[in-house]
């Protein structure tokens, strides 16, 4: 299964993960962020989810944690109100990066405003 959370009161952050048991996930996840809000789940497996995050990738923060801008929002809304990931966004296959680092490449990091260019990659992040 894989979900989509936020740190409570806090939406300007997303989290794009899977797990079989989601109740159990949801209450570590709420010791570690003083608190999350469940937005939404569908079903899918680590695939799946590796396919989503790397199409997001160019908003990625850190782990498995993305700024939550009006594209991922809308793909978000659209799962919830029960449309398949497969079709909630054109193009899922067309990957922005990869945020596992595979093969030592470069991944985008969001650092700050989109609107003043706020990707940097990990070496320039250092």
């Amino acid at each position: 299964m894989i979900y989509f959370a936020q740190p409570a009161g806090d939406p300007s952050r997303i989290k794009i993960g899977v797990t079989g048991y989601l109740a159990e996930r949801l209450a570590n996840l709420s010791r570690a962020e003083a608190g999350i809000a469940l937005i939404t789940f569908c079903e899918g497996n680590y695939q799946l989810e590796t396919k989503i995050q790397n199409r997001f990738a160019y908003l990625h923060l850190g782990n498995e944690w993305f700024h939550a801008d009006h594209s991922l929002r809308e793909f978000v809304e659209r799962i919830a109100f029960g449309i398949a990931p497969e079709f909630a966004i054109d193009d899922l296959d067309a990957a922005t990066g990869s945020i596992r680092g595979k093969y030592g490449m470069d991944r985008a990091i969001f650092k700050g405003d989109p609107a003043v260019g706020g990707m940097v990659n990990e070496r320039s992040a250092a």
